[in-house]
């Protein structure tokens, strides 16, 4: 990796990283986010969880910029589902804080995060 020091610049490398290797990431993603699904529709959310949480990750290092807005959704979701209402909230302010205006997909993201965010509301006595 040419000229890049990985501990001053460590977005650089990470982009340099999903350039070179994005499709496998991409796939290891999929694969991922594919099994937390079927986890969660088996009543595994724990493991379900753990599966979002790596396919989130990488995400990250994507080079097409995977729609790692949906996997944030669903760990809104999945938490929201099983009254993890803390971490559902905290989930659903980073959905929002990652939605881009400009995106082709924004008002139905938006909305879908609303309405979470709403049930959220109704939901924090819980906390």
């Amino acid at each position: 990796m040419n000229g890049i020091d990985i501990k001053t610049d460590f977005y650089s490398f990470r982009n340099e990283i999903s350039t070179k290797y994005g499709e496998f990431y991409s796939k290891q993603c999929e694969i991922f986010f594919e099994r937390a699904i079927h986890f969660s529709k088996t009543g595994l959310p724990y493991t379900a969880i753990s599966e979002a949480k790596f396919a989130l990750s990488l995400s990250y290092y994507e080079s097409d910029k995977y729609q790692y807005i949906y996997l944030i959704g669903f760990l809104t979701q999945i938490h929201l589902d099983n009254n993890f209402i803390k971490k559902a909230k905290d989930y659903c302010d980073l959905g929002f804080e990652m939605l881009d205006k400009n995106d082709e997909n924004f008002e139905e993201d938006y909305n879908a995060f609303s309405q979470m965010r709403e049930i959220i509301k109704g939901e924090e006595w819980k906390i």
